[in-house]
């Protein structure tokens, strides 16, 4: 699937790494997964700004502070380079079995003390269920994590124009082990849908399927049709 920009979202490792491989790609992927309607200022919240292509930050019109897309996210005070932050979530979201600290630091080219504080942040965040920076300490359960990142890339696609993100959410949705993330998954797709389907995520599976007859049946029927619309901040046909 192609999203609004143009851009295919990555399916695979080596996609993933040369999506995330551009700076401005990064900058343009976080920018409309934080603010789908355009940059708001951290400070006074003001609307009205200008781009300063050269140093990749914005400078808002109103209290004349400049701001980055890290700004307010746990990307902000790290060393670590927006491409590695994300290439690291696509592979956190995505390696099935996992990833220690030690692969991680050989995958993105950071030492293990570096990939070991990437990781911490992204599985807060994860559990979180949204990549805003956090002032509490969170436990967070490794039988919950990777459901939630499915949440979190979900999430990312859509706001991207790349309806294949229901089909993530659809799958969180039938897993009976997934009861937190099932919570997060049923509010986005009937936000990103504008549909109601009876879904009660506090609800075993079992007792949702006639829900989710209705959820795939719509998906079938109308997924390959969908549109994302930027004023109404949804999908439509």
């Amino acid at each position: 699937m192609m999203s609004e920009s143009g851009n295919r979202f990555p399916q695979n490792i080596l996609e993933a790494f040369g999506f995330f491989g551009d700076p401005d790609a990064c900058i343009d992927f976080v920018a409309s997964t934080r603010w789908p309607i355009g940059p708001k200022c951290p400070r006074c919240q003001g609307a009205e700004h200008s781009y300063l292509t050269t140093r990749r930050l914005w400078k808002c019109k109103a209290c004349k502070r400049q701001f980055s897309v890290k700004v307010g996210t746990i990307f902000e005070n790290s060393a670590v380079p927006l491409d590695k932050w994300l290439s690291s979530i696509w592979l956190v979201a995505n390696i099935k079995d996992g990833v220690s600290s030690y692969e991680l630091s050989w995958w993105i080219g950071v030492t293990q003390k570096s990939a070991w504080f990437v990781l911490h942040r992204i599985r807060l965040a994860a559990h979180v269920g949204e990549f805003d920076v956090f002032d509490r300490d969170v436990e967070v359960e490794e039988t919950n994590f990777d459901d939630f990142m499915k949440v979190s890339i979900a999430r990312s696609q859509l706001l991207l124009g790349d309806s294949d993100g229901f089909a993530t959410l659809i799958k969180v949705l039938r897993d009976p082990e997934a009861a937190f993330a099932r919570n997060q998954a049923s509010d986005l797709l009937e936000q990103m849908s504008g549909r109601k389907f009876g879904y009660a995520p506090d609800r075993p599976v079992l007792e949702n399927q006639a829900a989710l007859k209705r959820i795939e049946d719509w998906w079938k029927n109308e997924g390959a049709h969908l549109k994302w619309n930027p004023q109404l901040h949804k999908f439509v046909l």
